[in-house]
């Protein structure tokens, strides 16, 4: 076995027989590979679409549980994968035919830990009612030399995203020799937490320029929805990731330079994230306090720039400043509250 791809259902009934199909459509013998669809206490009947697909494929299969979240969802499917390589696919995006042959060849003729490809964003073409798009996938792709983890993160071609464990395929013998989980207590940056893992204990990355994934702009995702209480969540999770980002990056700070420097951007990021959510948004003003007291004792507060992610212009570097003066940001905090 291969290849186990494993989607997260999650009340995504409209979508995921395209998804399932596309995998199907690739050209893979279907001993080299299995899909695992973990459903997450769905209540539009989506599991059911994926029983019917099963009926004629027998290395298809379906777990039910109560709804859990992404993460109990992604470890479960982690935990009864069968293949050499993992590789998880959202059950509202697809893949486009006939691209994985040559990638999976490419994994183990090279005996890699991780594969990267690439992702185009598109219109949600079924919650719009428009005609499916018929792309065909371009092979003239680039595929880089053999890297370690650390070159592979400031590779030039890496794409910014790669920290969604959604574009690679992993070697699952990396989850079981690093224990690595998806955190449980995260809604929002649990991924980029294991990518990070997966990237520093790899010895052998390629990546490629393959554009066979396709990430649909679903209105009612998860990641889109401006539901209060989901919003407050995501601001929290910014946080929280950027902490566990910098407890991983202090403790192998010696591996690279550029990628130290790199994920530091990344932290400040997210950092900034959270602030300026956290200034739009009902989090309390004594929280804020508290969390800029913590962010200060793990030498996070104030915040440094993030110019790689392209957050170069005078409106960022005033929100910025704004957001270091300690005591002036959360007396506005206060005050805006005061008034909402």
């Amino acid at each position: 076995m291969m290849l186990s791809i494993i989607i997260p259902l999650y009340n995504c009934a409209a979508y995921v027989e395209r998804c399932i199909l596309s995998i199907y459509a690739q050209g893979l013998n279907e001993r080299d590979f299995e899909v695992i669809v973990v459903n997450d206490g769905s209540t539009d009947g989506g599991e059911k679409i994926v029983e019917e697909l099963a009926k004629t494929r027998p290395n298809l299969f379906l777990l039910s549980q109560e709804n859990k979240g992404l993460s109990v969802t992604r470890n479960r499917g982690v935990e009864v994968a069968r293949g050499r390589y993992v590789q998880f696919l959202d059950a509202d995006d697809y893949l486009i035919p006939n691209g994985m042959p040559r990638l999976l060849k490419t994994a183990v003729d090279n005996n890699v830990d991780i594969l990267v490809f690439k992702t185009k964003r598109v219109e949600d073409t079924i919650a719009l009612g428009l005609p499916e798009h018929k792309e065909v996938l371009n092979e003239n792709y680039k595929v880089s030399p053999v890297l370690t983890g650390y070159e592979a993160e400031i590779y030039e071609s890496m794409p910014e995203y790669i920290f969604s464990v959604n574009y690679m395929f992993m070697r699952r013998q990396m989850y079981i020799d690093h224990n690595l989980r998806f955190a449980t207590d995260m809604a929002f940056g649990e991924d980029g937490i294991v990518s990070m893992q997966l990237f520093i204990n790899a010895n052998r990355v390629m990546v490629t320029d393959c554009l066979i994934h396709r990430y649909v702009n679903r209105i009612s995702s998860l990641c889109n929805s401006h539901a209060k209480k989901i919003h407050v969540n995501r601001i929290r999770c910014y946080k929280k990731a950027a902490i566990e980002f910098h407890r991983i990056n202090e403790t192998h700070k010696d591996r690279s330079a550029q990628g130290y420097d790199l994920h530091r951007q990344r932290i400040n990021l997210f950092i900034f994230f959270y602030l300026y959510g956290a200034m739009k948004d009902d989090i309390p003003t004594s929280e804020l306090i508290a969390e800029i007291k913590e962010l200060r004792e793990h030498d996070l507060y104030p915040i440094g720039t993030f110019e790689y992610f392209g957050y170069t212009g005078f409106k960022n570097k005033f929100l910025i400043a704004f957001c270091n003066t300690g005591g002036l940001f959360t007396l506005s905090h206060r005050i805006l509250h005061l008034f909402r």
